[in-house]
């Protein structure tokens, strides 16, 4: 597969690139991708520029990394609510936690 991403200079000084897919086959698994346009300060299209250097990698390797993360944070972050939520219908205290999970060990 291969991604180009275009630099562009955008509205109100905000940098772009533009994702162009080039192709989306790999063996029997045919696999789809979709073309974006994402608008970025130029600050953070820079720093991509860095990351791209630094690390070696594409900016669709990073992008999609980031994307990952985010994505795995975000449901952490919903796991991590619904925790406290039902700790508080239950009336513990984050103190008690780690009490009540070496106890449910033993």
């Amino acid at each position: 597969m291969l991604f180009r991403l275009f630099p562009l200079t955008g509205f109100l000084g905000l940098a772009k690139l533009s994702l162009i897919t080039l192709s989306n086959k790999r063996g029997n698994m045919g696999r789809t991708t979709k073309t974006i346009t994402l608008s970025l300060p130029p600050e953070m299209a820079d720093k991509i520029e860095e990351l791209m250097k630094k690390e070696g990698r594409t900016r669709s390797e990073l992008l999609r990394e980031a994307l990952r993360q985010y994505a795995e944070n975000r449901e952490w972050r919903e796991i991590l609510r619904y925790g406290r939520m039902k700790a508080k219908e239950k009336g513990i205290t984050e103190e008690q936690v780690e009490d009540i999970i070496d106890a449910y060990r033993k």
